[in-house]
């Protein structure tokens, strides 16, 4: 399996598509780390979003300097081959 240096997973708490990620990652047995933004308080959320550049879309899966935006199980498992 290739390594990476971070694996970061920003992802809703209520979110069911967040939930199926961090679900395969844990089945290929992927060390990550993940920040709920929803739970942070509104300034770290508005940091957060613009360092993303996203809008409302989750999750983002960033590995290192990839993004994965949404549930995309085929180019997770690819990356993690």
């Amino acid at each position: 399996m290739k390594q990476y240096e971070e694996i970061m997973l920003y992802s809703l708490s209520t979110c069911f598509w967040c939930t199926k990620v961090k679900k395969l990652l844990t089945e290929l047995n992927v060390v990550f780390q993940e920040i709920y933004v929803d739970l942070l308080d509104e300034k770290e959320q508005v940091k957060i979003m613009a360092h993303l550049k996203a809008k409302d879309t989750f999750p983002i899966l960033v590995i290192d300097s990839k993004y994965i935006v949404g549930y995309d199980e085929e180019s997770i498992r690819n990356l993690f081959k």
